[in-house]
């Protein structure tokens, strides 16, 4: 029970985190293209909602990318299952 709520908050973790990391690439594009073109506020409360669901899409999409990646890597290319 400890070990599968260990393993649920790690994950959560992982997926917070890139979900961080989505949420401030986004944002830092959206703020690019404002800068140069301006914006009133309707725009800016979009930009926002906009950059919370494509950071959390991002962050889930990052995270099952990463674990789908580690477990190719934990397996042998070639084995015979001896």
């Amino acid at each position: 029970m400890i070990a599968s709520i260990t393993q649920i908050s790690k994950n959560l973790g992982m997926i917070v985190a890139f979900s961080l990391a989505g949420f401030v690439s986004v944002k830092i594009a959206f703020a690019v293209v404002c800068w140069g073109i301006g914006h009133d506020s309707f725009e800016a409360i979009a930009g926002m909602v906009a950059s919370i669901g494509l950071g959390g899409w991002i962050g889930i999409e990052a995270y099952l990318s990463f674990t789908s990646w580690r477990s190719h890597k934990k397996v042998p290319e070639f084995d015979t299952g001896r």
